[in-house]
C-alpha cells in the first residue's frame, strides 16, 4: 500500500497521498528524532526547529526511494531521518 502512495506522489503529485504517508509514518519520524533531541539541544537545535523539517524529510525520502533495492519505505524514511539528525549534529 505505501508503495502505491509513494508512486502516486511521484507520478501524479498527489497531495492526498503525501498527507496519508505523513499520517502513516509521523510516529516513526518523531521516534527517531526523539533519540537525538538531547544531543541536538546541546548544539543549539531546538525540538521545534527539528520538527519543522518533517515535510522536507518526508518529501526527500519519497524522491530518493528506490523500490528496486528491496527496502520498505518506512525503513528508508527512518534512515533519512536518522542521517538528517546526524548531519545537524555535525554541522
Amino acid at each position: 500500500m505505501e508503495l502505491r502512495l509513494v508512486e502516486s506522489v511521484l507520478n501524479n503529485k498527489c497531495n492526498g497521498c503525501f498527507c496519508k504517508l505523513l499520517d502513516l509514518h509521523s510516529n516513526l519520524f518523531y521516534k527517531i528524532c526523539n533519540r537525538y533531541i538531547t544531543a541536538l539541544s546541546y548544539v543549539g537545535v531546538s525540538k521545534e526547529e527539528l520538527f519543522e523539517n518533517k515535510k522536507f524529510i518526508f518529501f526527500d525520502s519519497i524522491l530518493t526511494f528506490d523500490k528496486n533495492r528491496g527496502i520498505k519505505f518506512s525503513t528508508w524514511l527512518a534512515n533519512k531521518t536518522r542521517f538528517f539528525c546526524l548531519n545537524l549534529l555535525n554541522s
